[in-house]
């Protein structure tokens, strides 16, 4: 949403000054699986959930990337690009306030002088903690335990980013940056005209509940549970994955429903990226101030647009 606190209490309070609505563009909270996984965590169907483990290995570091995006303090690196979709994840699955941070941040590559790896815990209310995985350097691409491990093998194709960057001057990297991104992907979002064949993914993630283990797969949820493993189908949607699920919450704050991604939302996820920075920087973690969660995000499972078939 911003690279400071002061930065979105300046934004919430302009938004709220002038009636209108203030919405950070999240997508992976609104995940299929994401959500059927929050639905667990309310319904308490295996029990309370304990712990929370999310994991991502990918070559971030090594795409084309703006001189700036390689700066933390412009908003470079992944603890304000990659790092916040898992906490968006983590924070929507829990259904509760984070209160305490401790993560170390690397830097391991002095040519690309920004964070590219973090190991973070989350403390959050409840008696439940969680547990954030980032590797932006990766050789291995996580989402293969997506797929399942035989996805993986002496034939998996590596990462080949760090090659595609070999020689090229800040120029070249930039102009390289601007041929990628979702530019392609904008009239699948746009004008959708079949079902997905897959559910959208951010790497790996294991939500631990008292009677079951429960991960994501392409087409729904498996639960490992206490009698074995039971299969969760959850349906899909239309379009370019869940990303079409932003254009859903914009059209429904436009009819009225308040957004669950709303400024104070964005402002305590940016929250815990800074105290898992810091945390790094001073090695000690730190504990959150905000307000509970329950507190900025009631509407969560209050009235919301549905996307039709036509949408």
């Amino acid at each position: 949403m911003a690279l400071s606190l002061e930065e979105c209490d300046s934004m919430i309070q302009a938004a709220e000054s002038a009636g209108v609505v203030l919405m950070v563009g999240h997508t992976n909270g609104y995940d299929a699986p994401v959500l059927a996984m929050r639905g667990l965590t309310l319904s308490r169907r295996f029990g309370r959930l304990r712990m929370l483990n999310a994991m991502h290995y990918s070559d971030f570091i090594y795409r084309p990337r703006r001189p700036e995006e390689l700066d933390t303090d412009l908003g470079g690196g992944i603890m304000f690009n990659q790092f916040p979709h898992q906490v968006e994840m983590i924070r929507t699955i829990s259904d509760a306030a984070v209160t305490k941070v401790s993560a170390t941040c690397g830097v391991w590559d002095a040519t690309r002088p920004t964070e590219g790896a973090v190991t973070a815990l989350l403390h959050l209310a409840g008696d439940c903690v969680a547990s954030i995985v980032y590797n932006g350097y990766a050789h291995l691409d996580s989402a293969g335990f997506y797929t399942g491990l035989d996805a993986l093998g002496a034939g998996a194709a590596p990462f080949s980013s760090r090659h595609a960057i070999a020689g090229l001057t800040r120029t070249e990297e930039a102009e390289a940056k601007s041929r990628s991104g979702y530019l392609d992907q904008r009239s699948r979002l746009v004008h959708p005209t079949k079902p997905d064949s897959q559910h959208e993914r951010f790497g790996l993630v294991i939500a631990s509940y008292e009677h079951a283990d429960v991960v994501p797969t392409p087409s729904g949820l498996a639960a490992y549970t206490d009698d074995g493993i039971e299969l969760i189908s959850v349906p899909f949607g239309t379009g370019a994955l869940s990303r079409s699920t932003v254009m859903d919450e914009v059209a429904a704050a436009i009819a009225g429903v308040p957004p669950l991604h709303d400024g104070r939302w964005g402002r305590t996820t940016l929250e815990i990226c800074l105290a898992a920075l810091n945390s790094s920087k001073n090695d000690g973690a730190f504990r959150l101030l905000s307000r509970p969660q329950a507190e900025v995000s009631s509407d969560l499972d209050g009235p919301r647009k549905q996307p039709r078939d036509s949408d």
